[in-house]
């Protein structure tokens, strides 16, 4: 159902993080995979060893680094618009810790970088070394005033959402039940909840 969401909102989106940074004498946004990153661009990265980095700034287009062998699947999301979002590859055998280097150079100056609170220990200690003249605090107190005022988009997906899950709540309740293991009725909430429009099922709780 995410889909449904266009490039221009996600422009707002980043659009509203830059001042949000700016207000809040931070350096950078620094957004790993997971959910804070699917929010900004629309890109639901695999969660794995290869870097992929959102760097968003007060000022200036953001820049996402990823592997380049995942470009091709960056390139679908449509926040990575090129026209928003500067695409920086690497490739194996590179080290992506120096391209942040490069994005966001030593300064005489103090600096503090905000982190995404999903972003993996091994990147953190790697940004922590590369950026050794920052000091580092989480992102969710920055993004999640923002993220927590929905959109006319998001209320009408969330709206959407909630519509599939009742009907799903129906089916499954209305079938047969007896007889049946939570894990096999689970399956079955999951399936029909990507049937009915959902991104993801990813768990269903039965008792």
């Amino acid at each position: 159902m995410s889909s449904a969401i266009g490039p221009e909102r996600y422009r707002e989106r980043l659009d509203n993080t830059r001042a949000t940074i700016a207000a809040e004498g931070l350096e950078a946004m620094l957004v790993g995979v997971g959910p804070d990153l699917e929010w900004l661009v629309g890109y639901a990265a695999q969660g794995h060893e290869r870097l992929n980095l959102l760097i968003v700034r007060a000022a200036g287009r953001p820049s996402f680094i990823g592997p380049r062998l995942e470009l091709g699947a960056a390139r679908q999301a449509r926040g990575l618009d090129a026209d928003l979002v500067e695409l920086v590859s690497w490739s194996e055998g590179d080290d992506p810790m120096a391209l942040v280097s490069q994005l966001l150079p030593a300064s005489s100056r103090p600096r503090r970088f905000a982190v995404s609170d999903g972003l993996r220990a091994a990147f953190l200690l790697g940004l922590q070394d590369t950026l050794a003249d920052g000091s580092f605090e989480l992102a969710s107190g920055s993004l999640g005033p923002l993220r927590g005022v929905k959109d006319e988009d998001e209320i009408e997906l969330l709206r959407a959402a909630a519509q599939a899950a009742d009907r799903v709540v129906d089916a499954v309740s209305s079938g047969r039940l007896v007889g049946r293991t939570e894990a096999d009725i689970a399956r079955e909430v999951r399936e029909r909840l990507v049937d009915e429009g959902h991104d993801t099922a990813e768990f269903a709780i039965v008792a």
